[in-house]
């Protein structure tokens, strides 16, 4: 059939009992043979108390630092952070700072984006850039060398048979 997007705002998700009727209305969009892709904003008024702001500090770590941000939020609870990088998600690795300092985030891949779960009391996050493994390098390196050696050794080896056949004729 079709492919449907559906929008739901806050006060859509505010309770449970909304929360049921959005399903519903996701479930029945399906059930007619739709595909169904399904935007939930945060319950209630939460997004109005997310704040965001430029910080000086970051985590002392290598790579290249991408951005780093502020954070205020509701700090009753974790909070499910999405960072969609400018650029890939390849070697990035998000970071989150709370009371105790900055901590490297437990992160996974969904599509596009990095999620983490930022505890509660979590007061920034940053992304950082880390550099390319040099692991399958230095293994291209070493293949490299041991195949230099063997035909080194091949060509020394079939020189010393040539001289050990001159000395038997001579």
């Amino acid at each position: 059939m079709s492919l449907i997007v559906q929008k739901f705002g806050g006060t859509s998700v505010a309770n449970v009992e909304r929360v049921r009727h959005v399903a519903q209305i996701i479930t029945n969009t399906y059930d007619q043979g739709n595909s169904v892709i399904a935007v939930v904003s945060a319950q209630g008024d939460t997004t109005d108390e997310l704040m965001l702001h430029e910080v000086d500090d970051a985590p002392d770590t290598p790579g290249t630092l991408v951005e780093a941000w502020g954070l205020e939020l509701p700090a009753d609870t974790g909070h499910t952070l999405r960072y969609m990088p400018p650029e890939t998600t390849d070697n990035t690795v998000l970071w989150v700072r709370t009371d105790a300092g900055w901590q490297q985030a437990d992160t996974s891949v969904d599509g596009s984006y990095l999620t983490c779960t930022a505890p509660a009391g979590t007061t920034a996050f940053a992304a950082v850039q880390m550099p390319a493994s040099k692991v399958p390098l230095l293994a291209a390196a070493c293949g490299a060398a041991a195949a230099l050696l063997l035909v080194i050794l091949f060509i020394a080896h079939k020189k010393k048979k040539k001289k050990a056949a001159a000395k038997k004729t001579a």
